[in-house]
Protein backbone atom coordinates (compact mmCIF):
# COMPACT_ATOMS: atom_id res chain seq x y z
CA UNK A 1 0.00 0.00 0.00
CA UNK A 2 1.15 3.52 -0.74
CA UNK A 3 2.62 5.48 2.14
CA UNK A 4 4.22 8.88 2.54
CA UNK A 5 7.83 8.80 3.66
CA UNK A 6 10.05 11.61 4.84
CA UNK A 7 12.77 12.25 2.25
CA UNK A 8 15.96 10.43 3.23
CA UNK A 9 19.22 9.40 1.64
CA UNK A 10 18.06 5.80 1.35
CA UNK A 11 15.26 6.90 -1.00
CA UNK A 12 17.29 9.50 -2.89
CA UNK A 13 18.64 7.27 -5.71
CA UNK A 14 15.11 6.51 -6.93
CA UNK A 15 14.10 10.17 -6.64
CA UNK A 16 17.14 11.16 -8.68
CA UNK A 17 16.37 8.47 -11.26
CA UNK A 18 12.86 9.88 -11.68
CA UNK A 19 14.29 13.35 -12.31
CA UNK A 20 16.69 11.92 -14.86
CA UNK A 21 13.76 10.27 -16.66
CA UNK A 22 12.15 13.68 -17.17
CA UNK A 23 9.75 13.81 -14.23
CA UNK A 24 9.61 16.84 -11.94
CA UNK A 25 8.03 17.46 -8.55
CA UNK A 26 7.35 21.03 -9.70
CA UNK A 27 4.25 21.12 -11.90
CA UNK A 28 4.85 24.76 -12.80
CA UNK A 29 8.59 25.04 -13.56
CA UNK A 30 8.91 21.47 -14.83
CA UNK A 31 12.23 20.64 -16.54
CA UNK A 32 13.94 23.76 -15.19
CA UNK A 33 13.17 22.78 -11.59
CA UNK A 34 14.25 19.18 -12.27
CA UNK A 35 17.65 20.30 -13.57
CA UNK A 36 18.12 22.57 -10.56
CA UNK A 37 17.35 19.71 -8.19
CA UNK A 38 19.75 17.35 -9.98
CA UNK A 39 22.48 19.95 -9.58
CA UNK A 40 21.76 20.32 -5.86
CA UNK A 41 21.80 16.54 -5.38
CA UNK A 42 25.13 16.31 -7.17
CA UNK A 43 26.62 19.15 -5.09
CA UNK A 44 25.38 18.17 -1.62
CA UNK A 45 22.79 15.38 -1.28
CA UNK A 46 22.59 15.75 2.51
CA UNK A 47 21.77 19.45 2.26
CA UNK A 48 19.23 18.74 -0.49
CA UNK A 49 17.37 16.25 1.71
CA UNK A 50 17.44 18.59 4.71
CA UNK A 51 15.97 21.45 2.67
CA UNK A 52 12.87 19.41 1.86
CA UNK A 53 11.70 19.64 5.48
CA UNK A 54 11.73 23.34 6.33
CA UNK A 55 9.02 24.05 8.90
CA UNK A 56 10.81 27.22 10.01
CA UNK A 57 11.23 28.65 6.49
CA UNK A 58 15.00 28.94 6.96
CA UNK A 59 15.73 28.30 3.30
CA UNK A 60 16.28 31.02 0.74
CA UNK A 61 13.63 32.75 -1.37
CA UNK A 62 11.43 30.79 -3.76
CA UNK A 63 11.92 31.36 -7.49
CA UNK A 64 8.71 31.82 -9.47
CA UNK A 65 8.29 30.75 -13.12
CA UNK A 66 9.03 34.26 -14.40
CA UNK A 67 12.34 34.33 -12.51
CA UNK A 68 11.17 36.63 -9.71
CA UNK A 69 11.59 35.57 -6.09
CA UNK A 70 9.30 35.62 -3.06
CA UNK A 71 9.86 34.80 0.63
CA UNK A 72 9.72 31.13 1.52
CA UNK A 73 6.83 29.80 3.58
CA UNK A 74 7.15 27.04 6.19
CA UNK A 75 6.58 23.68 4.62
CA UNK A 76 7.82 20.21 3.85
CA UNK A 77 7.68 17.49 1.24
CA UNK A 78 6.87 13.83 1.52
CA UNK A 79 7.65 11.16 -1.05
CA UNK A 80 5.09 8.63 -2.20
CA UNK A 81 6.39 5.10 -1.71
CA UNK A 82 4.95 1.66 -2.42
CA UNK A 83 8.26 -0.17 -2.19
CA UNK A 84 9.56 2.11 -4.92
CA UNK A 85 9.41 5.85 -5.56
CA UNK A 86 6.01 6.98 -6.85
CA UNK A 87 5.94 10.76 -6.61
CA UNK A 88 6.11 13.79 -4.35
CA UNK A 89 3.60 15.86 -2.39
CA UNK A 90 4.26 19.07 -0.50
CA UNK A 91 2.53 21.20 2.12
CA UNK A 92 3.17 24.88 2.87
CA UNK A 93 1.39 27.36 5.08
CA UNK A 94 1.48 30.88 6.44
CA UNK A 95 2.18 31.04 10.20
CA UNK A 96 -0.78 32.00 12.34
CA UNK A 97 -3.47 31.62 9.68
CA UNK A 98 -4.92 29.18 7.20
CA UNK A 99 -4.99 31.86 4.51
CA UNK A 100 -2.18 32.22 1.98
CA UNK A 101 -0.37 35.24 0.55
CA UNK A 102 -1.49 36.27 -2.96
CA UNK A 103 1.54 34.80 -4.72
CA UNK A 104 0.89 31.29 -3.31
CA UNK A 105 -1.78 29.43 -5.28
CA UNK A 106 -2.44 26.58 -2.85
CA UNK A 107 -1.31 24.79 0.30
CA UNK A 108 -0.67 21.41 -1.30
CA UNK A 109 0.92 20.37 -4.56
CA UNK A 110 1.61 16.84 -5.77
CA UNK A 111 3.06 14.99 -8.75
CA UNK A 112 2.98 11.25 -9.45
CA UNK A 113 5.59 9.73 -11.77
CA UNK A 114 4.03 8.70 -15.11
CA UNK A 115 4.78 5.00 -14.64
CA UNK A 116 2.80 4.88 -11.38
CA UNK A 117 -0.31 6.74 -12.48
CA UNK A 118 -3.78 5.25 -12.65
CA UNK A 119 -3.47 3.46 -9.30
CA UNK A 120 -5.21 5.98 -7.04
CA UNK A 121 -1.90 7.09 -5.53
CA UNK A 122 -2.56 10.83 -5.81
CA UNK A 123 -5.90 10.43 -4.03
CA UNK A 124 -4.37 8.48 -1.16
CA UNK A 125 -1.35 10.78 -0.91
CA UNK A 126 -3.59 13.83 -0.64
CA UNK A 127 -5.69 12.10 2.03
CA UNK A 128 -2.57 11.37 4.09
CA UNK A 129 -1.20 14.89 3.62
CA UNK A 130 -4.48 16.38 4.85
CA UNK A 131 -3.81 14.65 8.17
CA UNK A 132 -0.42 16.40 8.26
CA UNK A 133 -2.10 19.71 7.46
CA UNK A 134 -4.52 19.30 10.33
CA UNK A 135 -1.59 18.50 12.60
CA UNK A 136 0.08 21.74 11.50
CA UNK A 137 -2.93 23.63 12.87
CA UNK A 138 -4.68 24.43 9.58
CA UNK A 139 -8.47 24.49 9.55
CA UNK A 140 -8.67 24.30 5.75
CA UNK A 141 -6.42 24.07 2.73
CA UNK A 142 -6.60 25.32 -0.85
CA UNK A 143 -5.62 23.07 -3.74
CA UNK A 144 -5.64 24.23 -7.35
CA UNK A 145 -6.06 22.46 -10.68
CA UNK A 146 -6.24 23.56 -14.28
CA UNK A 147 -9.71 23.40 -15.90
CA UNK A 148 -8.52 20.72 -18.34
CA UNK A 149 -6.95 18.55 -15.63
CA UNK A 150 -10.01 16.45 -14.89
CA UNK A 151 -8.00 13.74 -13.11
CA UNK A 152 -6.56 16.18 -10.58
CA UNK A 153 -9.98 17.72 -9.98
CA UNK A 154 -11.35 14.24 -9.24
CA UNK A 155 -8.55 13.61 -6.74
CA UNK A 156 -9.35 16.85 -4.92
CA UNK A 157 -13.11 16.26 -4.88
CA UNK A 158 -12.62 12.71 -3.60
CA UNK A 159 -10.89 14.23 -0.57
CA UNK A 160 -13.71 16.65 0.23
CA UNK A 161 -12.68 19.52 -2.00
CA UNK A 162 -15.30 21.99 -3.15
CA UNK A 163 -14.76 24.52 -5.91
CA UNK A 164 -14.63 28.05 -4.52
CA UNK A 165 -13.42 30.05 -7.49
CA UNK A 166 -12.26 30.10 -11.07
CA UNK A 167 -9.41 32.60 -11.29
CA UNK A 168 -6.52 33.91 -13.35
CA UNK A 169 -3.14 32.94 -11.99
CA UNK A 170 -0.76 35.84 -11.26
CA UNK A 171 1.36 37.02 -14.18
CA UNK A 172 4.41 35.43 -12.55
CA UNK A 173 2.80 32.04 -13.18
CA UNK A 174 1.77 32.86 -16.74
CA UNK A 175 -1.72 34.26 -16.11
CA UNK A 176 -3.49 31.01 -17.00
CA UNK A 177 -7.00 30.18 -15.87
CA UNK A 178 -7.16 27.86 -12.87
CA UNK A 179 -9.60 26.40 -10.37
CA UNK A 180 -9.24 26.76 -6.62
CA UNK A 181 -10.74 24.15 -4.31
CA UNK A 182 -11.11 24.34 -0.54
CA UNK A 183 -10.92 21.32 1.75
CA UNK A 184 -12.13 21.88 5.31
CA UNK A 185 -10.24 19.98 7.99
CA UNK A 186 -12.78 19.63 10.79
CA UNK A 187 -13.01 15.99 9.78
CA UNK A 188 -9.61 14.31 9.86
CA UNK A 189 -8.49 13.45 6.38
CA UNK A 190 -9.41 10.38 4.42
CA UNK A 191 -11.88 9.99 1.60
CA UNK A 192 -14.75 7.55 1.84
CA UNK A 193 -13.89 5.23 -0.98
CA UNK A 194 -16.60 3.16 -2.64
CA UNK A 195 -14.93 0.03 -3.99
CA UNK A 196 -16.45 -2.27 -6.58
CA UNK A 197 -17.79 -5.39 -4.87
CA UNK A 198 -15.32 -8.26 -4.99
CA UNK A 199 -16.95 -10.72 -2.62
CA UNK A 200 -18.69 -14.03 -3.18
CA UNK A 201 -22.09 -12.34 -2.95
CA UNK A 202 -23.08 -9.50 -5.24
CA UNK A 203 -25.52 -6.66 -4.62
CA UNK A 204 -28.45 -8.72 -5.85
CA UNK A 205 -27.81 -11.36 -3.19
CA UNK A 206 -27.00 -8.94 -0.42
CA UNK A 207 -28.62 -5.47 -0.55
CA UNK A 208 -26.01 -4.17 1.86
CA UNK A 209 -23.17 -4.86 -0.62
CA UNK A 210 -19.87 -6.68 -0.14
CA UNK A 211 -16.19 -5.97 -0.60
CA UNK A 212 -14.34 -9.09 0.51
CA UNK A 213 -10.63 -8.75 -0.04
CA UNK A 214 -10.73 -4.97 -0.40
CA UNK A 215 -8.69 -2.88 2.00
CA UNK A 216 -10.38 0.53 2.17
CA UNK A 217 -8.88 3.80 3.30
CA UNK A 218 -10.48 4.38 6.70
CA UNK A 219 -10.93 7.95 7.87
CA UNK A 220 -10.71 8.84 11.53
CA UNK A 221 -13.71 11.04 12.25
CA UNK A 222 -14.05 13.56 15.02
CA UNK A 223 -17.40 15.31 15.39
CA UNK A 224 -16.72 18.96 16.18
CA UNK A 225 -19.95 20.66 15.10
CA UNK A 226 -23.49 19.86 14.10
CA UNK A 227 -23.31 17.88 10.86
CA UNK A 228 -23.46 19.89 7.65
CA UNK A 229 -25.54 18.55 4.73
CA UNK A 230 -22.31 17.33 3.16
CA UNK A 231 -21.29 15.50 6.36
CA UNK A 232 -24.77 14.02 6.66
CA UNK A 233 -24.65 12.64 3.11
CA UNK A 234 -21.07 11.38 3.31
CA UNK A 235 -21.05 10.01 6.86
CA UNK A 236 -24.35 9.90 8.70
CA UNK A 237 -26.51 8.39 5.97
CA UNK A 238 -24.11 5.48 5.33
CA UNK A 239 -23.98 4.82 9.06
CA UNK A 240 -27.75 4.71 9.29
CA UNK A 241 -27.78 2.25 6.38
CA UNK A 242 -25.07 0.22 8.14
CA UNK A 243 -27.24 0.01 11.27
CA UNK A 244 -30.22 -1.13 9.18
CA UNK A 245 -28.17 -3.82 7.44
CA UNK A 246 -26.72 -4.98 10.72
CA UNK A 247 -30.23 -5.45 12.09
CA UNK A 248 -31.29 -7.43 8.99
CA UNK A 249 -28.22 -9.62 9.17
CA UNK A 250 -28.74 -10.18 12.88
CA UNK A 251 -32.25 -11.50 12.22
CA UNK A 252 -31.07 -13.65 9.31
CA UNK A 253 -28.36 -15.36 11.32
CA UNK A 254 -30.10 -15.47 14.69
CA UNK A 255 -30.25 -19.28 14.69
CA UNK A 256 -26.51 -19.75 14.25
CA UNK A 257 -24.81 -16.75 15.73
CA UNK A 258 -25.34 -13.79 17.97
CA UNK A 259 -26.25 -10.34 16.77
CA UNK A 260 -22.80 -9.16 17.73
CA UNK A 261 -21.00 -11.66 15.51
CA UNK A 262 -23.42 -10.90 12.68
CA UNK A 263 -22.48 -7.25 12.88
CA UNK A 264 -18.80 -8.17 12.78
CA UNK A 265 -19.32 -10.30 9.68
CA UNK A 266 -21.22 -7.51 8.02
CA UNK A 267 -18.51 -5.02 8.89
CA UNK A 268 -15.94 -7.19 7.11
CA UNK A 269 -18.09 -7.15 3.98
CA UNK A 270 -18.69 -3.43 3.78
CA UNK A 271 -16.78 -1.15 1.44
CA UNK A 272 -16.03 1.26 4.23
CA UNK A 273 -16.07 1.41 8.03
CA UNK A 274 -15.92 4.34 10.39
CA UNK A 275 -13.95 4.63 13.63
CA UNK A 276 -16.24 7.16 15.37
CA UNK A 277 -16.51 8.92 18.68
CA UNK A 278 -19.39 8.41 21.08
CA UNK A 279 -20.99 11.63 19.97
CA UNK A 280 -21.35 10.35 16.42
CA UNK A 281 -22.79 7.06 17.61
CA UNK A 282 -25.44 8.93 19.59
CA UNK A 283 -26.25 11.09 16.58
CA UNK A 284 -26.78 8.09 14.32
CA UNK A 285 -28.87 6.32 16.95
CA UNK A 286 -31.18 9.28 17.15
CA UNK A 287 -31.64 9.41 13.39
CA UNK A 288 -32.28 5.72 12.69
Amino acid sequence: MLQLVKPALEFLPEYKAALERGWSADNVRGDVAAREELQKIETDPVAFIAALDDRQAKGGPIKLPDGSTVPRLPGFRRWMWDGAFCGSIGLRWQPGTSELPPHVLGHIGYAVVPWKRGRGYAKRALALMLIEARGAGLTFVYVTARPDNVASQAVIRANGGRLVERFQEPAAYGGNESLRFRIDLKIEAGPIVAHAPQGAMDAAENPCGTSDGVEPMIPKITLTDAPTPEMRKAIVEPLVEFKRCAKQSSNRWSNSTTAASASLKLTARWSFCFPIQGAMRSLVGSMA
